[in-house]
């Protein structure tokens, strides 16, 4: 299975490389996109550890640890040597519909499939701590590995402006994926006695297929005016439905039982995620451009909102909503140039609109350039009555978005 995600990942990035690398995101836009994702670090939740029947003592301390996906967790055997190990955590790729609705939030329904590895690690109470050549060996892991298939819906907010890597967006992924066991790290019966003092385990698998929750939340930093791809970071919290092994510990001081303990695994695990957005497919084109404006004829315009008021005029304040990265725009109210090439700072520059009570008002911001940041983004703010509105409008060289104010 692992094997399959890997050849499909590197088949998926390699087309989405060289045939839609171009596609656009705006909004009323839809797509189908592939989405490669990983776990950075991920950490087990505690698990379920009653004392056996016969012993009053427990055997086993719950020890929670990060695990990093790369083989630098790290592990003593029987010879006293220190082994290595990784890929913890959840990896998988993900087919996925996106939309972009008109109340500048992101829509994103997926399926996909996963080789998940959960990681696990546990402690022998103090009586009962062993060494091997000088190394302590009382620090247990055990990690399972499952593959199956997920399904999930993720929502955004609106845009927070560019940030980084892109424009930001916070959002929320809800979802669900089968767990279907294929090994665990731990042996099914072993003994780890040495100078008198250890355990012995015997452990059977109680439910090879189940399933697990998860919630994901996160940043999402995406292009909407360039190529729709967005880079992915998340909070997950898995929490499964069953337990899936069982372990029965006893252990051993002065080569005697003196304490034992059962316990019951499950998936659950706490992990830090990144994907990889790639769009492949525009299912549905943005919502069809306005009337041309007179004061630009070559670039598709696109009304982001409209607004009703009851003003005969409005004083509205434009600015650069993130760094000051040298941005110059020209802004057109009803067919003309209000200002021409100005550069778009920080600082609120402000300009009066007249309202018509008949036919369109309709404020649209062109981009001259787009800075060193990407696309054009410029941040409106004025007062409707005792509401005050705020709103950013992007732009580059083909694409432009406006706002309509509606009299009434």
């Amino acid at each position: 299975m692992r094997y399959l995600l890997f050849w499909t990942t590197s088949f998926l990035l390699y087309f989405s490389n060289q045939s839609f690398a171009q596609l656009s995101r705006k909004q009323g836009s839809a797509q189908l996109g592939i989405r490669p994702m990983a776990s950075l670090v991920a950490v087990g939740l505690p698990q379920s550890i009653p004392v056996s029947d016969g012993f009053t003592s427990s055997a086993l301390g719950y020890i929670p640890k990060p695990f990093f996906p790369l083989p630098l967790n790290f592990t003593v055997n029987k010879e006293g040597g220190t082994e290595a190990f990784g890929l913890v955590g959840t990896f998988g790729m993900g087919l996925n519909y996106q939309k972009l609705f008109r109340n500048n939030r992101l829509f994103r329904f997926e399926v996909g499939a996963h080789y998940t590895k959960s990681p696990h690690s546990y402690a022998l109470d103090d009586d009962i701590k062993f060494f091997i050549r000088g190394k302590e060996a009382s620090a247990w892991v055990n990690t399972i590995s499952n593959t199956g298939f997920w399904g999930s819906v993720m929502y955004s907010s609106k845009s927070k402006g560019r940030r980084g890597f892109g424009e930001l967006r916070n959002y929320l992924e809800l979802g669900v994926q089968s767990m279907n066991y294929q090994s665990k790290s731990m042996l099914d019966s072993d003994s780890w006695i040495y100078a008198g003092k250890g355990f012995t385990l015997q452990n059977t698998i109680t439910k090879p297929n189940s399933y697990l929750f998860f919630v994901e939340i996160g940043k999402t930093y995406w292009r909407p005016a360039d190529d729709g791809r967005a880079l992915n970071f998340g909070i997950r919290f898995g929490i499964p439905f069953q337990t899936i092994l069982e372990t029965k510990f006893v252990g051993y001081s002065q080569n005697q039982p003196i304490s034992g303990q059962t316990l019951r695994e499950n998936t659950g695990m706490i992990s830090l995620q990144m994907s990889y957005e790639l769009p492949v497919l525009q299912l549905q084109k943005a919502r069809k451009p306005i009337q041309k404006s007179l004061c630009e004829i070559q670039r598709k315009v696109v009304i982001k909102k409209r607004f009703e008021t009851t003003l005969s005029s409005i004083f509205l304040s434009l600015y650069d909503h993130e760094n000051e990265d040298g941005d110059i725009v020209s802004v057109c109210w009803n067919g003309k140039y209000l200002i021409e090439n100005y550069t778009l700072t920080k600082k609120p520059k402000v300009l009066e609109l007249p309202l018509s009570p008949v036919g369109q008002n309709i404020l649209t911001v062109y981009s001259v350039n787009t800075g060193t940041e990407g696309a054009n983004t410029t941040a409106i703010s004025f007062e409707n009555g005792s509401k005050k509105e705020q709103i950013l409008l992007y732009a580059d060289k083909k694409y432009s978005e406006a706002i309509e104010f509606i009299r009434k």
